[in-house]
């Protein structure tokens, strides 16, 4: 498949939060403001493409030669862990005012299970490094498009008229089935017929 076949894979028919189920819990307590959303996003799309670059590369390298794949879950483990912990710590360090405006993001990036997820994926079933660091983007821009969603109709339903049972995350809960129902159309044939 080609890389746009990889991109729209990973964002629709595979995305993390819609059809994995991974992320879901930051993506509907951290969607309540768009402008906190916007910045989980861009987070967790820069630690899936890092995460999963690295994953690979020590699969690759370091796993696979000595016979360890076994170990591979906690290996990525330990590499989502780490770049979580340094985009935490660049984002204090150089960009203070973002760093204050995400409060609790930076943390929740370090142990997001949408960037670990993303890594075992596209590390395991990648060919080559660019697979590997465009596999991470293309499952971090599905976090992003749902994180953003997410948002979009919790600060439509504040609004609306709700009924009283579905206020809330209820609410988010049944949208985000229908967004993942809708993804569906995306399937595995479709993209083969659209990017070969």
């Amino acid at each position: 498949m080609s890389a746009f076949g990889l991109v729209l894979g990973l964002v629709f028919t595979g995305n993390v939060v819609f059809v994995h189920l991974l992320g879901l819990c930051p993506a509907v307590s951290r969607s309540r403001n768009i402008g906190s959303a916007f910045i989980l996003g861009c987070a967790v799309t820069c630690a899936s493409t890092l995460t999963s670059g690295a994953s690979w590369a020590l699969t690759r390298f370091l796993l696979a030669p000595f016979g360890l794949l076994a170990m591979r879950g906690y290996a990525v483990l330990l590499v989502a862990a780490a770049v979580g912990s340094i985009a935490d710590r660049t984002a204090r360090a150089f960009l203070p005012a973002l760093h204050a405006s995400a409060r609790t993001g930076f943390p929740i990036v370090t142990a997001n299970c949408a960037a670990y997820g993303a890594a075992l994926l596209v590390s395991g079933a990648a060919d080559s490094a660019l697979d590997s660091l465009v596999g991470g983007l293309a499952a971090g821009m599905g976090f992003f498009l749902a994180v953003v969603l997410l948002s979009s109709i919790r600060q439509r339903t504040a609004v609306e008229r709700v009924p009283r049972a579905l206020r809330g995350a209820p609410i988010v809960i049944v949208s985000a089935g229908l967004i993942a129902m809708a993804f569906m159309a995306f399937d595995a044939s479709f993209l083969a017929r659209i990017a070969p």
